[in-house]
């Protein structure tokens, strides 16, 4: 192919792909505004509804659950919270074919009450995570999620993970 008509292909291809990514970083941000809705509501199947079914989550010091593992964790602390405010916001999105690399930063508010005790706590966090989304049948599902940083305060004290 001649030189000059490569480099024109080239630069009429990536306002193309340049738009699919703010596409799809629309796309993504309806689906974690999804999944902070239902998690609010304590809807855990329909938060977790996003993700594959061979999902996997990876913590900070590499701790790896799967969903069900992920459901579970999520379970416990529902049922004593007494209310929960997330958000996640999408940062930067980079594609490859029908694979997505997210960069998300998420912000989460427990108001918990010891169910024996009735002692109530907050527990607040902070975190950035790098999310691997794959789009199947149409359809763009959570793959993978690996937190990069978490900060998590109990009554505005830090709390070692």
């Amino acid at each position: 192919m001649n030189p000059l008509l490569f480099m024109a292909a080239i630069l009429l291809a990536a306002p193309a792909v340049a738009q699919d990514t703010v596409t799809l970083k629309k796309t993504l941000q309806a689906q974690y505004n999804k999944e902070a809705a239902a998690f609010m509501k304590k809807d855990i199947d329909s938060a977790l509804s996003i993700n594959t079914s061979d999902f996997t989550t990876t913590d900070t010091k590499g701790k790896k659950l799967t969903l069900a593992e992920f459901k579970a964790a999520f379970m416990q602390i529902t049922t004593i919270a007494q209310s929960i405010k997330l958000s996640s916001t999408v940062e930067k999105v980079t594609l490859k074919g029908d694979t997505a690399t997210v960069t998300v930063s998420d912000k989460s508010l427990f108001n918990l009450a010891n169910p024996q005790t009735g002692k109530k706590a907050q527990m607040e966090g902070a975190s950035r995570n790098e999310d691997t989304w794959v789009k199947k049948s149409g359809v763009w599902k959570r793959q993978k999620n690996r937190a990069l940083s978490n900060k998590t305060l109990m009554d505005g004290k830090p709390v070692s993970s």
